[in-house]
């Protein structure tokens, strides 16, 4: 315990950073992008929850993927080796961006630099004075020319302390930044979800506060498996009120049991997550 003590003095006369502990891992370079492992902590405290994120820094004009990759690409995904009693989340996607590809073909990712957060929950009697974190990152960093894949293995290793862990300085920005990016979980009426059996789509209506274009709307499905990345028929009901017609991938196939994914609107992100009903026809 002494030397955790020792760990932690040092680490708050050096803002962050103490000798020998690192809350940034190696920087790993791949054909047209780069990826890191960054600790929002600087410290492990037992029985809290540890905030991670995976860095991927792709070139200009080079793009990296969402859950959801969209017609064709690759999701980013992360295996991770932990300690006995140290439990991973899945990763929180940011809201993603559309590509629009010849073909056409459509593709949901990140243009630009990305944060994927992964929480880490710490078991209440975690032993010793450290803890080793290895991520297996893989990924696919895609141009309107080219796709390349990309892997990395990194790893963080930080102090383990008994009082509340000091943040990351350093990265604070940068974790503030992938929240803000986030969509907005959705609670109320003002989002309806249906499925017409005869036609075969899932209607989402959604009321909004101030109206736009229907250009400006779009839903991506996390759901890639039944329904389908080429936005169906968008239309403004009345007013504020707005429909989108989602197309399955299977005429034949029955609906998911929940529909999925980010609803953009302009410059706003929310995260739908509702019950689709059991089939009816509809008049």
């Amino acid at each position: 315990m002494r030397s955790v003590t020792l760990s932690l003095c040092l680490l708050a006369a050096a803002g962050g950073a103490v000798p020998g502990w690192a809350a940034t891992s190696q920087r790993v370079e791949q054909p047209h992008s780069r990826a890191s492992l960054i600790s929002e902590q600087a410290a492990v405290a037992p029985g809290q929850t540890l905030t991670v994120g995976l860095l991927l820094e792709p070139d200009e004009h080079w793009h990296t993927y969402w859950q959801n990759p969209g017609d064709s690409g690759l999701a980013t995904s992360i295996r991770w080796t932990l300690p006995e009693g140290y439990e991973a989340g899945d990763i929180q996607w940011p809201a993603p961006q559309l590509f629009r590809l010849p073909g056409p073909i459509l593709n949901f990712g990140y243009e630009g630099p990305v944060l994927l957060l992964t929480q880490i929950k710490v078991p209440a009697e975690a032993p010793g004075d450290s803890v080793t974190i290895q991520a297996a990152a893989r990924w696919l960093t895609c141009s309107p020319d080219a796709c390349l894949p990309g892997k990395a293995n990194l790893t963080l290793t930080l102090p383990l302390t008994a009082q509340n862990p000091p943040s990351n300085a350093a990265a604070a920005a940068q974790f503030d930044a992938a929240r803000a990016d986030m969509p907005r979980a959705v609670e109320g009426d003002e989002i309806k979800v249906d499925f017409n059996a005869e036609a075969r789509f899932i209607l989402l209506s959604f009321t909004l506060d101030q109206p736009i274009e229907p250009e400006q709307i779009f839903f991506f499905a996390a759901d890639g498996q039944h329904i389908q990345a080429q936005p169906g028929l968008i239309e403004r009901v009345k007013d504020n009120t707005y429909a989108i017609a989602l197309k399955l991938v299977n005429d034949q196939s029955p609906p998911p049991p929940r529909l999925r994914g980010v609803l953009r609107c302009g410059d706003n992100a929310l995260w739908i997550d509702r019950p689709i009903p059991e089939s009816r026809s509809h008049e």
